[in-house]
């Protein structure tokens, strides 16, 4: 009994004759495994071929291939370009030799720089400095420019960038403010030289509720240096224009400055977008006074302290001009809390019970930019119900030149005066109805 390769079931062989024992089956195998033997290195030989005709091919097409740029930056528009960078197809220089500062490209620009070759194929040219709005330039492969293989460009294309038309770096006042001037003068700093007659073109407000756009004006001469000097840390060695609206701004409106497209620098490119800043005018400027009361029809109740708010700030001088009078004569001035400006002043109380006071308010009042209160002649008085502790209540009237805030007496009806200028006069005791303007 023997046993077969290949792990095959044992196999008994028979003897035929006098000379040994047959072993067809182990043949039949042996044959089977050539052959197959045979195949795979049939096999293997054609896709050697293969391969290597493949590889043939490709270095025969690249080596007819003309050298090319296939990758250039910046090109269109873009602001703020420091460097600017160049891939070639093939090598071009020797790698690690960075003797060879030959340019690759013809360069119309009017900013300096250097070139370099960062690698075999990279190269790059660094600007001094980052470049300013408004300037175009210009990379064009140099004639008879080749290879490191000694192979020549057809494509002599140029690639061009430019920096764009001026646009807003900084301003004054910020964007968003809620409180500027019916009559703002805007400061802009640009990042170039802007052509004035493009901004008066094309700049404009967008004010709420007006369907017209409000063009600008451009401020120069005195007033203008005025502003730059008092933005002077802002304004220093930079380019700045000054707008104004051709219009006076309304109150408490929000208005957008818009900076549009097709502004020219005065190389003469031109913004392609328009560039908003918000902002909202300030509210008129008016006085309001405030005390603690039993119900919103009621005085003000006398043990309270009294409040007089303005919706813009006062110098100290002024503030400190404002009295409230009581029915001895006897002033009383408000601690400033501040004493360069303020919005408000606070009488403290007790009060005296079925009195009257006043506030007198100087004419020549104004805000820090010199408006004149808006609503002197529309402070009126509150009626309320008589009670056991009557509390004043207040209203604004004129009396010897001079503006006051007059609090009338609330146990009585008060009487229409016959004249204007002549105080409230009391009269039979009651309810009172309204407070009539002196």
């Amino acid at each position: 009994m023997h046993y077969s390769l290949g792990g095959r079931q044992p196999t008994e062989y028979r003897r035929c004759g006098a000379g040994g024992t047959s072993i067809s089956n182990l043949q039949s195998d042996a044959r089977r495994l050539t052959l197959f033997n045979l195949w795979i290195a049939r096999c293997a030989v054609a896709l050697a071929f293969c391969i290597a005709s493949s590889l043939f091919n490709v270095v025969a097409a690249a080596d007819g291939e003309a050298p090319s740029v296939v990758r250039f930056s910046p090109q269109g528009t873009v602001k703020q370009v420091r460097q600017v960078t160049a891939r070639f197809s093939e090598p071009m220089v020797p790698l690690g030799d960075p003797r060879d500062t030959t340019s690759p490209f013809v360069i119309d620009c009017p900013a300096h720089g250097a070139a370099r070759w960062i690698d075999s194929r990279n190269w790059s040219y660094d600007f001094d400095q980052d470049l300013s709005a408004g300037l175009r330039c210009s990379f064009k492969l140099r004639e008879g420019l080749k290879s490191l293989a000694g192979k020549t460009f057809t494509d002599q294309r140029a690639f061009n960038f430019d920096t764009g038309g001026p646009s807003i770096v900084d301003q004054r006042p910020w964007p968003e403010s809620n409180d500027i001037d019916e009559e703002q003068a805007f400061v802009l700093v640009l990042d170039t030289d802007a052509d004035p007659e493009s901004i008066l073109e094309h700049a404009s407000f967008s004010v709420e509720g007006m369907p017209q756009k409000i063009g600008v004006t451009i401020m120069s001469g005195d007033d203008r240096e005025i502003l730059l000097k008092r933005f002077e840390n802002l304004t220093a060695k930079k380019e700045v224009v000054i707008l104004q609206s051709k219009q006076r701004f309304p109150n408490n409106t929000a208005v957008t400055l818009i900076w549009g497209a097709g502004i020219k620098s005065t190389s003469g490119i031109a913004t392609d977008q328009d560039q908003t800043i918000s902002y909202k005018t300030r509210k008129v400027f008016e006085a309001k006074i405030r005390c603690e009361r039993e119900s919103a029809k009621a005085g003000c109740i006398p043990l309270t302290p009294i409040t007089l708010s303005f919706t813009a700030p006062i110098s100290g001088a002024l503030a400190k001009q404002i009295a409230l009078v009581g029915p001895d004569a006897k002033r009383q001035f408000a601690a400033l809390d501040d004493p360069g400006e303020t919005s408000s002043l606070t009488f403290n109380g007790p009060f005296k019970e079925s009195s009257e006071y006043k506030i007198e308010i100087p004419p020549w009042l104004v805000d820090g930019s010199g408006r004149q209160l808006a609503n002197a002649s529309r402070f009126r008085c509150q009626s309320r119900p008589a009670s056991s502790r009557r509390s004043p209540s207040f209203r604004l009237v004129s009396e010897s030149s001079r503006r006051r805030i007059q609090c009338c007496r609330s146990r009585s009806e008060i009487s229409k005066p016959r004249s204007p200028g002549v105080s409230c006069s009391l009269a039979q005791a009651g309810r009172v109805r309204r407070c009539a303007i002196c």
